[in-house]
């Protein structure tokens, strides 16, 4: 490391640089060095004590206002008209107003005091202490009023070193009074302290009017404001506040001399021009500094100071002994690591600042932490300042190296910095940091998962570590902090204490976030010094251009170089424009953007010195001026131009319409026209109009109302820098609108009992009397939609509410079930044109009622307590009762004509038993075991209760009524009749001593009771009477009533005697001897002797009667005084004392004075062997064990000595004795003898000081990187410096004789090893080929694997080559590196969206890559694919030249061909007719439905894709078998089939035979008339379920069966049977017509003769019937 012998480095820790520390979160900031803040508010940080009498930091966050919050106002106080708008105001930083004085009630209401007197100042720390306690009192109470002195409630609570504090003066303003003000006057402001605890921060020479001086004395600070401005001038608002910190050094000192922290009140006292004086004492309490490591602690970062490259003062450098101070900063060099990452030409005037950063220290200070897991760390770097990889150094803290102490105190880093530097560095860690630093190079971001690693290595658990690096300085940043040295601005490094992750954001808590720390001390002097800023401003953006600020510090009437030309031509090659009108400070048609700046005022316009933005110098004089120059970004129109479609398609969705277009398309084209920015490279794209929402027009068939999107939004566009257009979210360019037709069913409700609808009933019922479903989804799957009625279960639910019972549904399609949660409406039917109708069916319930009443009647007798509690009492006199008496009554009730049977009327209450009403009440009963009545009847316990709620029972009557009686009711009589028993106790106390009994207890209660009594209380309270229990046979127990019927025979006796104790006592009388100097030390062991007396005898405890006797008087013999060298006792002896056991303790003192002493210092030169020559012998005097002190005279000089020791004795060669101290002023020589016969000698040893002598020269070595093609062919990317080698010849000389001794000539290597980057400016790669050197014949540079190995020289073989070297000689390797370019190209299938292949291609910039895209577009048409686009054209690509070698993408696209598909299915149903001889009964019926299906065959992967079948399922209707006369036809009917695109043809056969004769009586059917057996087809396809009639057929009068009606319904030219079961009362009021013989689904009739012949002897046979029906009834 480039530190471990730079003792500068350790100096530089305890230098005069000032940092400061802003904090993120609440709490403490912790820093390593021993620092100084001043703050204006009551922020805390941590600082390490170090040495900190010179150091100043200052808080980022809140800066000393101490010079911009002195403001003054001034008025002239002349009365003339020409003088009356002469007033001057200056700006106020704070406004003083009684509101905000009255914010801090504690300080600004302390009264003011007028200081009358100033106490003198004294030596003695105590009355210095007293002085700075003492309270002035007022004498003026209108002066007081004038200055209000403040200082901020936390200054009663500062920590030293750390918390800054601030005193405030302000002179208040009063019109009527006002206090003048003259040329020279001054303002004085004067703060006594002692004990030098406070530190002041210092003031500039001028502040507006005033020039400002401060002086010091040992208790006294006083600022000097001395007034510059015009004569009569008006004191108004004057304010200034001073800061201040604590001394930790002088705290702790004062803690070691008072025993306590200093808690004291500070005068300020302030003398205005016309010598008022005002006096404020404020309260300071001051505690010690403390820097403590918090637990969980990750990281602390701190400055440590500037560096530079070379080393000041050396090879023609600025500076002296390895320092140079620059615009208030000192650097110190040199740091040759930093020297790889700076061109050599930049490095002599490279500024660099070195920070140190400690890791984990928390696991310093608790080994026992958990492992570093999920680290997130940030370590950020502010504005001016980039991170140099090659400094950055890692040091492994070994666990015998101290970095916390036991009190978790951070140590100073220069208690441990030396050893450190010694170790090796962790180059594994070393990388992790600087591949983790951010790419604008002010950042190092850690963000890992899981355990803390380094390049695979596991770290969690390694422990604290030391990290260092250093950060270039950007020169004008470094004249910009100097500017402002107050403003808290400056380099700064911020690191987060607790890992990221652990972060309290919520503020709650005591860890807080992060910490910053920044340097301070760059400045220059206001006298002499000006600093010219020339600003750049963006008009595009209203901000200034980054990283090309100007900022110059010159001096006073000087003249510099104007950079602004220079800038300009930088500015312009990056594609700015000057605007010149805004620059001179001119409106300009750019400057209107600008918001944040004043071009009137901000500008760079000629003034007075005649300076303006493009003079080739500027004049500077007394100020430091501000320009401002104005561009604009230039731009370039794009030839090409953008455009973007978007069609919308409307179409039928479904019905007899489906893919018929509904309305014509619409579509509309957007236009883009691009500009350039040549400064970003953006370009801004201009659109001709915009895709704006379009409304969904109506369609052009009415009957299609619906509409899957009324309007198509807006879309909105989006286009990159490329012209690339995009829809926003992915949004459609081509959409298609569907329209669609809605269908519709309705039910109704019917009443079959009344034989009417239940429309009326229900609409008077609020009621919907029909329900209506309409299928409006939007889509085409109506058939696979069942239909239900919203409504329908409410409305049916209703119904069954008000006692309708639920018998059925009829209608096309329906499944009806007497259940009504199974019933089926089936589908819709796929047709708009028509409704499908259903109707619910219902009939009345009738409810036979039966009531139920119950009366439980129970009469007890029971012993209520005993030991027969709870038992029935065994007495003859007694007659218990226990019955249950029901009631019934019934009656019949219709629920729909009378549904709450209000016109019902109930059958009478009948019983089942009778009801007893009286019962016996003897007054005494025995128990069981006993004849003797003990028992007691308990009236008023008797617990009489109906239905659990008492009555009165005094007219032993059980009250009752069937009246009261209801359904289901419960009557509970219950009569409970107690009787009792009662138990007795007695306990007497006895006092045994005297034979008397103390007092008596006596209890009653209920057997098996707790009396709730027990003796303990009253043992307890004789005991404590020095009673002593002799008995007590309830053992201290609670006691209890027993249970056996005996009352009387509990009786207890509890003896107790008096307590007797022995009595003893001592005392002890002593006797006290004090030896002590005159100071009040010890001089002697204190003398003690000690006399004891007894008292003995005996006490009784009871009446408190003692008898004791003390022991006789004794006497304390004479002590004699003890001898003591050197000191002489006031008192020989102490005389004998009698003493007795009244005596009290004596006390004696004996004191010695001292003699006198002296004592001699001499001083010795170890190296010459002989007593130094002007150092005379030195003599001081003093008394026996006092401290020996020397006084070291002036004119003594040691500078060219080295101190070695004092030694004690007058031979300087016997050393054996050393005293103890490391330089002469610091020697502690003890405390003189007591031998007043010789005096003590001292010898002071020295040798001489030498001083190194050098002479040297050295070589240097460098990598240059250039670019061997690409734009940047020819140019070096940067030089890596390999480091230098001096050869060096030492001596010593000695400075006190002058004489100098030389060594050998040496060689010390400061060159390293380079590694050598892969790839530069991202894109160019290391070519090792055509690497070159230049070397000196005999040495070359090894090159290995991208490391580059300085050249080695030897000081034995190399000496005739070193002597040859001429200083400062220069070697370097040259490396050249190359750019490849990519280019891809990707086949992409549009209609899977997949990626055919891909095409990847690589070669050196502006080169043909032989490749083109139109063998493989040949290779996919061969293949079916239709090509969409190609953006290479088919032509050769290029490879270009632009640093982007990623850049070059092309996307060719291809969709598939197809081919329509059309496919179709027909189903057939066949019903032949037969005799059972097989022969044709009727003519076949003949049937079929039709399917279609559409598609589409990809012609590229010969997949179909295919569309599901139309319509997906279709149903044959019910066929009635025709009827022929005199035959019976096996099936009535064939029932509907429902039949699928994939379902084979049907076919059945009905067979007729012979009907069997007729019986002579007609046959009346008595329930529904059923199939025989379902229906089969002769095939193997299954009817879905037998038909069966909905309700009963009724038989008319004339006996005829009436069929189930059949309707012929006409639907797209066929004839379908539907049947359709009507209310018997619709059908009777149908229009009766004479049966035809219909053919099935022909609708032709039989036309021949026979036919109606047959028709028309049925006719006359059934008359017969009837007539022979009406004779037999009239018979019976």
């Amino acid at each position: 490391m480039s530190h471990k012998n730079d003792l500068s480095f350790i100096a530089k820790l305890n230098g005069k640089e000032k940092f400061s520390l802003r904090k993120l979160s609440v709490g403490l900031v912790t820093v390593a060095l021993g620092t100084t803040f001043f703050l204006e508010s009551s922020n805390t940080a941590h600082a390490a004590e170090g040495n900190t009498t010179s150091q100043n930091v200052t808080s980022q966050e809140n800066t000393s206002e101490s010079t911009k919050s002195s403001t003054l106002n001034i008025q002239k106080n002349n009365t003339s008209e020409d003088n009356k708008n002469d007033v001057k105001a200056l700006p106020t930083q704070e406004q003083t107003s009684a509101s905000q004085t009255n914010k801090n009630s504690d300080t600004n209401n302390q009264e003011l005091n007028v200081l009358a007197a100033k106490s003198e100042t004294q030596n003695n720390k105590a009355t210095q202490a007293n002085i700075l306690e003492e309270k002035v009192q007022a004498t003026n109470e209108t002066q007081a009023t004038a200055v209000t002195i403040t200082g901020a409630e936390p200054n009663k609570s500062m920590m030293a070193n750390v918390t800054q504090r601030s005193i405030k003066v302000h002179v208040n303003t009063d019109e009527n009074k006002p206090i003048t003000i003259n040329n020279g006057q001054k303002v004085t402001v004067s703060i006594s302290y002692t004990n030098n605890l406070l530190r002041f921060g210092s003031t500039p020479s001028k502040i507006n009017y005033f020039a400002i001086t401060t002086s010091q004395t040992n208790t006294d600070k006083t600022f000097t404001f001395t007034y510059t401005g015009n004569d009569d001038g008006v004191l108004s608002g004057f304010d200034s506040a001073f800061t201040f910190t604590a001394d930790n050094k002088a705290t702790k000192q004062y803690y070691t001399d008072h025993d306590t922290y200093p808690a004291f009140n500070l005068p300020v006292t302030v003398t205005l021009p016309n010598n008022q004086v005002f006096t404020q004492n404020l309260p300071i309490k001051i505690t010690p500094y403390k820097d403590q490591v918090i637990t969980q602690e990750i990281l602390h970062g701190f400055v440590m100071g500037p560096k530079l490259i070379w080393t000041p003062g050396q090879d023609g450098y600025p500076g002296t002994n390895g320092s140079y101070t620059e615009n208030g900063a000192t650097y110190r060099g040199p740091e040759p690591s930093a020297a790889a990452d700076v061109p050599a030409d930049k490095q002599k005037d490279a500024r660099l600042m070195q920070y140190a950063l400690e890791w984990n220290y928390g696991s310093a200070k608790d080994p026992s932490l958990n492992p570093l897991m999920d680290v997130l760390v940030n370590i950020k770097f502010n504005k001016g300042q980039q991170i140099l990889p090659s400094t950055i150094k890692v040091f492994k803290i070994p666990a015998n190296m101290e970095v916390v102490d036991s009190d978790s105190q951070r140590v100073p880093i220069n208690d441990y910095y030396n050893k450190l530097a010694t170790l090796p560095e962790d180059t594994n860690f070393e990388k992790l940091l600087r591949d983790s630093i951010s790419d604008d190079k002010k950042q190092i971001k850690i963000d890992q998962k899981g355990n803390f690693t380094a390049n695979g290595v596991d770290y969690s658990k390694m422990g604290p570590y030391f990290i260092q690096l250093d950060t270039l300085l950007n020169p004008n940043d470094i004249a910009d902090w100097a500017s402002q040295p107050d403003s808290g601005v400056g380099p700064s490094i911020t690191t987060p204490i607790v890992n990221e992750r652990d972060w309290q954001h919520s503020g709650s808590g005591v860890t807080t976030n992060s910490s910053t720390q920044t340097y301070l001390d760059f400045k220059f002097d206001p006298v002499v010094d000006r600093i010219v800023k020339i600003h750049f401003i963006d008009e595009n953006t209203n901000e200034e251009i980054p990283d090309v600020l100007s900022a110059t510090i010159t001096k006073t009437d000087s003249s510099i170089d104007n950079p602004t030309n220079t800038i300009l031509n930088y500015l312009k090659q990056k594609g700015y424009v000057l605007d010149e009108q805004a620059t001179k400070g001119e409106e300009s048609d750019h400057s209107t953007n600008l918001k944040n700046y004043d071009i009137t005022k901000q500008n760079f316009k000629t003034d007075a010195l005649n300076n303006s933005y493009n003079s080739a110098k500027l004049q500077i004089k007394d100020s430091s001026p501000q320009y401002y120059v104005y561009l604009y970004h230039d731009t370039e129109s794009v030839s090409a131009k953008a455009t973007i479609k978007e069609t919308i398609n409307y179409i039928y969705a479904n019905g007899t319409q489906k893919g018929k277009t509904a309305v014509n398309p619409y579509s509309k084209t957007v236009t883009y026209t691009g500009t350039k920015d040549l400064v970003t490279d953006h370009v801004s794209w201009q659109p001709d109009s915009s895709l704006d929402a379009v409304e969904s027009p109506k369609a052009k068939d009415k009957n299609y109302t619906l509409v899957d999107k009324a309007e198509v939004p807006a879309i909105k566009l989006n286009i990159n820098n490329d012209g690339k257009i995009t829809a926003e979210n992915n949004a459609p360019l081509t959409y298609t609108v569907h329209y669609y037709a809605p269908e519709h069913a309705q039910v109704t409700f019917y009443d079959d009992t009344t034989g009417q609808s239940l429309a009326d009933y229900l609409v008077q019922h609020n009621q919907k009397a029909s329900l209506t479903d309409t299928y409006s989804k939007l889509d085409n799957n109506s058939s696979k939609q069942p239909i239900s009625f919203a409504d329908a279960d409410s409305v049916v639910n209703f119904l069954k509410n008000n006692h309708y019972i639920f018998t059925g549904v009829s209608g096309d399609g329906s499944i009806t079930n007497p259940d009504y949660s199974k019933i089926s409406y089936g589908n819709f039917d796929n047709d708009e044109t028509k409704d499908q109708n259903f109707v619910l069916h219902f009939k009345h319930a009738l409810d036979n009622q039966t009531e139920t009443a119950t009366v439980v009647e129970k009469v007890n007798y029971v012993y209520e307590n005993g030991p027969q509690a709870g038992k029935t009492v065994v007495d003859a006199a007694t007659s218990p009762i226990d019955q249950r008496i029901t009631y019934t009554r019934t009656r019949t009730v219709d629920l729909v004509n009378d549904p709450k049977g209000k016109n019902t009327k109930w059958s009478n209450w009948k019983s089942d038993k009778a009801f007893i009403e009286n019962f016996n009440l003897p007054e005494k009963v025995s128990g069981p075991d006993t004849q003797e009545k003990v028992y007691s009847l308990d009236l008023a316990q008797i617990k009489a209760t109906k239905d659990d709620k008492e009555f009165d029972y005094s007219a032993l009557k059980l009250p009752f009524e069937t009246s009261e009686l209801s359904n289901d009711k419960t009557i509970n009589l219950n009569v409970t009749i107690p009787y009792t028993l009662t138990e007795n106790i007695t306990v007497n106390y006895i006092d045994d001593t005297t034979g008397k009994t103390l007092e008596s207890k006596s209890l009653s209660g209920k057997p098996n009771t707790e009396a709730n009594y027990s003796t303990k209380a009253t043992v307890d309270k004789y005991v404590a009477q020095n009673y002593v229990l002799v008995s007590d046979p309830t053992n201290q127990e609670s006691l209890s009533f027993d249970n056996d019927e005996l009352p009387n025979n509990q009786n207890y006796e509890v003896h107790f005697k008096h307590g007797i104790a022995p009595l003893s006592n001592q005392k002890t009388i002593t006797e006290t001897i004090h030896y002590i100097y005159e100071d009040g030390s010890p001089a002697a062991n204190d003398a003690t002797n000690q006399l004891t007396f007894t008292e003995t005898g005996t006490k009784d405890l009871v009446t408190g009667v003692a008898d004791t006797k003390w022991s006789d008087p004794q006497t304390f013999a004479s002590v004699t005084s003890p001898t003591i060298s050197g000191y002489i006792p006031d008192q020989l002896k102490i005389d004998a004392i009698q003493v007795d056991h009244d005596s009290k303790d004596i006390e004696k003192t004996v004191i010695y004075k001292a003699e006198k002493q002296s004592a001699v210092l001499r001083f010795y030169d170890d190296t010459e062997g002989k007593f130094i020559d002007f150092a005379k012998d030195l003599k001081t005097d003093g008394t026996s064990k006092a401290t020996i002190s020397f006084t070291i005279p002036s004119n003594y000089d040691f500078s060219n000595y080295n101190f070695v020791a004092v030694n004690m004795g007058n031979d300087p060669k016997d050393t054996a004795t050393k005293l103890p101290g490391d330089t002469l002023s610091t020697v502690a020589y003890g405390k003189f003898d007591t031998n007043d016969q010789a005096d003590q000698y001292f010898i002071a040893h020295f040798t001489h000081k030498t001083t190194s002598a050098k002479e040297n020269k050295s070589v240097s070595e460098k990598v240059v990187l250039y670019a061997e093609n690409g734009p940047k062919k020819g140019q070096t990317f940067k030089a890596i410096e390999l480091g230098n080698t001096t050869f060096t010849r030492n001596g010593q000389k000695d400075l006190v004789t002058d004489q100098v001794f030389w060594e050998n000539w040496a060689i010390v290597d400061n060159s390293h090893t380079v590694s050598l980057p892969v790839t530069l400016s991202t894109v160019y790669k290391i070519d090792p080929t055509n690497i070159t050197q230049t070397t000196p014949v005999s040495k070359k540079f090894e090159i290995n694997s991208q490391i580059v190995s300085p050249l080695a020289f030897n000081a034995a073989t190399d000496q005739d080559l070193i002597k040859s070297l001429a200083d400062s000689t220069e070697f370097m390797v040259k490396v050249p590196y190359a750019l490849t370019e990519n280019v891809n190209v990707t086949y992409i299938d549009d209609t899977t969206g997949k990626t055919l292949e891909t095409k990847s291609l690589s070669g050196e910039p502006n080169t043909n890559s032989q490749y083109s895209t139109k063998d493989t577009i040949d290779k996919y048409l061969a293949k079916n694919y239709v090509l969409i686009s190609d953006p290479t054209d088919q032509k050769n690509i290029f490879f270009d030249n632009d640093e982007k070698p990623n850049n070059q993408n092309y996307d060719v696209h291809f969709k598939h061909a197809f081919k329509e598909i059309n496919n179709s299915k027909t189903v057939n149903e066949t019903i032949t007719y037969v005799y059972n001889n097989g022969k044709e009964a009727a003519p076949t019926y003949n049937t079929s439905v039709e399917f279609t299906q559409t598609g589409k065959l990809d012609l590229a992967t010969n997949k179909e894709e295919l569309n599901v079948w139309s319509p997906v399922a279709n149903t044959f209707i019910a066929v009635t078998s025709p009827v022929i006369k005199n035959y019976t036809a096996d099936q009535k009917q064939i029932d509907a089939q429902t039949v699928q695109p994939n379902s084979s043809d049907l076919a059945f056969q009905v067979t007729y035979t012979p009907a069997p004769v007729e019986p002579t009586k007609p046959t009346e059917p008595t329930q529904p008339v059923q199939p025989t057996k379902p229906t089969e087809p002769v095939k193997p396809v299954q009817p879905t379920k037998p038909t069966e009639p909905t309700q009963p057929v009724e038989s008319t009068k004339t006996a005829t069966v009436e069929p189930t009606h059949t309707q012929l319904v006409r639907k797209n030219s066929e004839i379908i049977s539907s049947n359709l079961v009507l209310p018997a009362k619709a059908t009777n009021k149908a229009t009766k017509k004479t049966e035809e013989n219909i053919l099935p689904q022909t609708g032709a009739k039989q036309n021949d003769t026979s036919l109606i012949g047959l028709a028309f002897g049925a006719t006359s046979f059934l008359i017969g019937l009837l007539g022979n029906e009406l004779k037999r009834k009239k018979k019976n």
